[in-house]
């Protein structure tokens, strides 16, 4: 159980109806400099719901994380194609986001965490949903996304996104 509360965890990531994040994994810490991994995602067809900016898909981040913080996002494009985005907090401020590629519904990608050595103390971010910059609509209806966590070295056929 103790190690669930401190660590990565693969599985589908849910967001439930008029909710912004999915479950609790807000307390989620950890207490010493992450090693380099890979997130692979799938975002399923429940996340095609257009918005006017960048819904996180993984982060990691100061305990503050709105302090300083390296996160992936997305946006939907429509016709089941999303836009994948990267983008950052420094010094508290919000660095604009970056288009790094496309993929399709339920196409598998990888987002990369290489440079995890400014984070000693810090915080995994998991999807969070807000539409049009309003903390208080939540999701239109039950979201998921599938995370699972990699070691960098492991090779699978599939897109890579990078910072």
């Amino acid at each position: 159980m103790i190690h669930r509360l401190f660590t990565k965890n693969n599985g589908l990531y849910k967001i439930r109806e008029n909710m912004n994040f999915s479950g609790f994994w807000f307390f989620k810490v950890f207490f010493k400099r992450q090693k380099a991994f890979k997130v692979g995602v799938i975002m399923d067809k429940s996340c095609e719901v257009k918005t006017l900016g960048v819904q996180k898909i993984f982060g990691i981040g100061d305990l503050f994380h709105h302090k300083n913080s390296d996160r992936y996002g997305f946006i939907y494009e429509g016709e089941h194609k999303f836009t994948i985005c990267s983008y950052q907090y420094r010094d508290g401020k919000l660095i604009a986001w970056q288009k790094l590629g496309t993929v399709k519904t339920e196409e598998p990608f990888f987002i990369v965490f290489e440079d995890n050595s400014k984070y000693k103390i810090g915080r995994y971010l998991y999807p969070y949903f807000e539409q049009d910059g309003d903390d208080e609509k939540g999701a239109p209806h039950d979201m998921k996304i599938r995370l699972y966590f990699t070691p960098i070295d492991i090779s699978i056929h599939a897109k890579l996104f990078n910072m």
